[in-house]
């Protein structure tokens, strides 16, 4: 069995996820501080999505190099279809399949824009832990 790892924005991490946790996990995304998942199989091999219910999902999975980094054409995956992907990665079982997908970062890559809404709240996240841990060494 792959070794699975699943962090989530809020905090959540989770070594060897159940589908039953994957699932609580997925359900919690778009709520405040929490507009994204990973669930890591390997170093730089993972499946990550971004977004919320109302407005769907982006997601994107990569194998090694950025080289081998890919995008969802789509950027309105409904729920139900997303955590279907993870579900099915997790698992071990065919998931690729289940979306087109485009080499990079997408069709928005020249523009930034679906790289920026990913990468927001992760950037975020990293400062606020910077910021914590420069408090705790001041103190």
């Amino acid at each position: 069995m792959m070794r699975m790892n699943l962090q989530t924005e809020n905090g959540t991490s989770l070594a060897q996820p159940s589908a039953a946790q994957l699932a609580d996990a997925l359900d919690a995304l778009g709520t405040r501080d929490n507009g994204f998942a990973i669930l890591e199989s390997a170093d730089e091999h993972y499946l990550q999505t971004t977004g919320k219910r109302e407005s769907g999902y982006v997601v994107e999975y990569r194998e090694g190099s950025e080289q081998s980094h890919h995008q969802s054409v789509r950027t309105d995956i409904p729920h139900a279809q997303m955590v279907r992907v993870f579900q099915a990665y997790l698992a071990g079982e065919p998931w690729k399949q289940q979306l087109e997908w485009a080499a990079g970062f997408g069709p928005d890559a020249t523009s930034g824009a679906a790289l920026w809404t990913f990468l927001r709240p992760v950037l975020l996240a990293l400062v606020v832990g910077l910021v914590v841990v420069a408090m705790v060494i001041q103190s």
